[in-house]
C-alpha cells in the first residue's frame, strides 16, 4: 500500500504546484465634463475722434462711455488667464503718435464700479456666478504741436483660455 499511496500524493501535489498562478484584474473610471466654450465679444472700437494738433494728452477712461468693452462668456466660476498685446505707438502710414493702454477687468458689466482692477497681461481672473467677465480698454494719446496730420490705428488683441 506504501508504494501507491506515495506515487498517488506526489501526483496530487503536482498539478497545484506546477500551475499555481497569481491572478489580478482592475477597472478604471472613464469620465469627462463636459463645460461651456469660451468667447469674447467686443462692444465697439476705441476712437479718440477728431482731436487737433498740439492738444497735448487725450485721456479715455475705462469708464467712459466711449470705452471699449469685452465681454468674456463661460462656464460660472471657471478660472481663466486673459492676455492682450497693445500697441506702444499708433500709426498713420510711416507717422506714429503715443499710445498708453489702461486695461481693467471686472465680474460686472458696468465699468463705473471702482472694483473694477487694473489687468496685467497674462493675469487670471475667475468668470462669475453667470460665467462672464468684462474687460474695459481705455488709454492715452499724447498728440505733439508737430503732430502729422492723419488716421492713427493701432489694434489691440486680447486672448482667453
Amino acid at each position: 500500500m506504501k508504494r501507491f499511496l506515495l506515487p498517488l500524493v506526489v501526483a496530487t501535489m503536482l498539478p497545484f504546484g506546477a500551475f499555481a498562478q497569481n491572478n489580478a484584474s482592475g477597472n478604471a473610471t472613464v469620465s469627462a465634463r463636459i463645460i461651456s466654450a469660451l468667447s469674447i465679444v467686443k462692444n465697439k472700437d476705441l476712437d479718440f475722434g477728431k482731436v487737433a494738433q498740439g492738444v497735448g494728452a487725450v485721456a479715455i477712461a475705462t469708464t467712459s462711455p466711449k470705452a471699449v468693452k469685452f465681454t468674456i462668456s463661460g462656464e460660472p466660476w471657471e478660472d481663466i488667464k486673459i492676455t492682450y498685446t497693445a500697441p506702444a505707438k499708433l500709426q498713420a502710414g510711416a507717422n506714429q503718435m503715443p499710445f498708453t493702454p489702461d486695461v481693467k477687468v471686472d465680474s460686472t458689466d458696468v465699468a463705473a464700479y471702482s472694483m473694477a482692477f487694473a489687468l496685467t497681461s497674462g493675469s487670471s481672473f475667475f468668470l462669475n456666478e453667470d460665467g462672464k467677465a468684462f474687460v474695459f480698454l481705455g488709454g492715452n494719446i499724447n498728440v505733439a504741436a508737430t503732430q502729422p496730420r492723419g488716421s492713427y490705428t493701432g489694434t489691440f488683441a486680447i486672448n482667453v483660455e
